[in-house]
């Protein structure tokens, strides 16, 4: 509640700064939500699987309250939010996570370990993160673990016009959809055939150093190379053809995670909405330029 809350607030003064950024190091759970989760809002979990009791059972195994058919509880032990368990969060990506994926670090606020093995606990996110180191570690029943540095705020400058804020330009990617994707959430778009769409991904595709992070590969050296991105529109009306999108529509910027050509020669891509705002400047085709009214900010979504 206001505890996690105030956390966040720290923590995004501290980001808001040109100091070092946050780093986390500890053991990552990764799982898929419909939806992302909020900062300083409690999220229950069942977890039955042997890794994630494991890990769990390692962040509680110096606590001697924690033991079966007891509900350990960091109310009730009078245990600060600073010393509370934790770990980091993988919510809005298929797959196993890795290198520039979004994350959340989260603390443990409540569990209940039952006789047959399965936990039922309580979790508050406190801040958005990005994975920078991802690992398996040996010898474990399927943990991993992970580095991860808090995610900064849009930096801000002028593209000399009066009204140009937060300015991001990159080529432009639309769709026929009624449903807009997510910040932080993780979207498929399927058979991209249009040339003027297949052209930008081929220049992307050759890029080298993006082949590993579209391949799945860990990054060496905890670095996360910048992920390409394109902007993305969205076009409801099927029975017109696919325009090329209007000053004042909504926008999304995106973060390519994985792209595929096709036996056809379309494309499948794998993208994670970072910043929303709407279209301001169509003129430089294929490029766009958005002017960002939301970003993915450590304390969550926030307007800019």
């Amino acid at each position: 509640g206001e505890e996690s809350e105030s956390i966040g607030k720290l923590l995004f003064k501290h980001l808001s700064t040109d100091a070092e950024p946050v780093v986390f190091s500890g053991m990552l759970f990764h799982t898929r939500n419909a939806a992302p989760p909020r900062i300083g809002v409690n999220y229950s979990l069942n977890i039955y699987e042997p890794r994630y009791r494991q890990l769990i059972g390692e962040l509680l195994s110096a606590r001697p309250e924690y033991s079966v058919g007891k509900v350990w509880d960091s109310s009730a032990h009078d245990c600060a939010p600073s010393s509370r368990p934790r770990f980091l969060y993988s919510y809005g990506v298929d797959g196993q996570p890795y290198s520039g994926d979004p994350v959340l670090v989260v603390e443990l606020t409540k569990c209940n370990i039952h006789s047959d093995g399965r936990l039922y606990i309580t979790i508050v996110p406190i801040f958005h993160a990005r994975l920078s180191l991802v690992r398996d570690r040996m010898g474990s029943t399927g943990l991993v673990e992970a580095e991860a540095r808090g995610i900064p705020p849009i930096k801000r400058r002028s593209v000399g016009k009066k009204d140009a804020g937060n300015v991001v330009s990159a080529p432009m990617i639309r769709m026929f959809s009624t449903v807009a994707p997510q910040l932080g959430m993780e979207f498929v778009m399927e058979n991209i055939a249009e040339a003027r769409y297949t052209s930008v991904l081929a220049n992307i595709l050759g890029d080298e150093p993006y082949l590993s992070c579209r391949s799945g590969q860990v990054i060496p050296h905890t670095r996360v190379y910048p992920r390409p991105r394109v902007i993305y529109t969205c076009q409801a009306d099927r029975w017109q053809p696919l325009g090329f999108g209007l000053p004042g529509e909504d926008a999304f910027v995106l973060e390519l995670r994985r792209c595929k050509v096709n036996q056809d020669l379309t494309f499948t891509v794998s993208a994670i909405p970072i910043q929303i705002g709407h279209i301001f400047d169509a003129s430089d085709a294929p490029n766009v330029k958005v002017k960002v009214r939301v970003v993915l900010s450590p304390g969550g979504p926030k307007l800019v």
